[in-house]
């Protein structure tokens, strides 16, 4: 049986995601923000939930150097929470369970960029 609900996340919440993963989760794999635009917010982590976005810039799993560039803005964001919620639903209940730590922000960083988990 499978049953499809509706979860409304706070955008502080994936503020705080966004800033655990950029601040050591997943900085293994990612090398820098830059194209900042941030629309008002003070940091990264909260642009995209204020209109705003950035590029990252982060080592590329089929080059494996340092060539991937990819935008997060609100809408990245929003499909990397339904990638996660698809298919890594325990790293999704940690995040609703108010359970999350830095796998659990790594794990939707990749997801955002990669659409999967490629590290780890």
């Amino acid at each position: 049986m499978i049953v499809k609900t509706t979860i409304a996340l706070d955008d502080g919440r994936i503020s705080d995601l966004l800033c655990s993963a950029l601040e050591g989760g997943s900085n293994y794999w990612v090398r820098k923000i830059t194209d900042e635009d941030f629309k008002g917010a003070e940091w990264a982590s909260e642009a995209p939930m204020t209109g705003g976005s950035f590029v990252l810039l982060h080592d590329d799993p089929e080059t494996d150097d340092m060539t991937g560039r990819t935008l997060i803005n609100r809408d990245v964001c929003e499909h990397g929470l339904q990638v996660m919620a698809e298919k890594y639903t325990t790293h999704f209940a940690d995040l609703i369970g108010e359970n999350d730590d830095a796998t659990t922000a790594d794990v939707f960083l990749q997801c955002c960029v990669f659409g999967e988990i490629i590290y780890g």
